[in-house]
């Protein structure tokens, strides 16, 4: 009887080491799950990110090209504001001569 008592809790003892063994390997599963859905969460917000880096991007360029706008038609005033001087000074010329 000694022999099947020893088979007896040695078998218990592989169970319980077996048990224990499904446990650790099933935490080890849940963990490699949650690492793998972090991983999915930072690729969609580096995607994100990404979005909008290139709509800042647009935002920039479209500024850039306003101001390049802006700077002519600033040019364009000054040279208008320039001939609108001289024009002046001609009529003033004219005006002091016929007085």
């Amino acid at each position: 009887m000694r022999v099947a008592e020893q088979g007896n809790l040695a078998s218990d003892s592989g169970l319980d080491r077996m048990l224990d063994a499904e446990k650790t390997l099933n935490q080890i599963a849940d963990s490699v799950n949650t690492i793998a859905e972090m991983a999915i969460q930072m690729a969609t917000a580096v995607e994100e990110q990404a979005q909008v880096s290139d709509q800042i991007n647009e935002q920039v360029e479209s500024i850039s090209s306003l101001a390049s706008v802006n700077f002519e038609k600033g040019a364009q005033s000054a040279a208008s504001v320039e001939k609108m001087e001289k024009i002046a000074a001609e009529l003033h010329e004219l005006v002091v001569r016929f007085k």
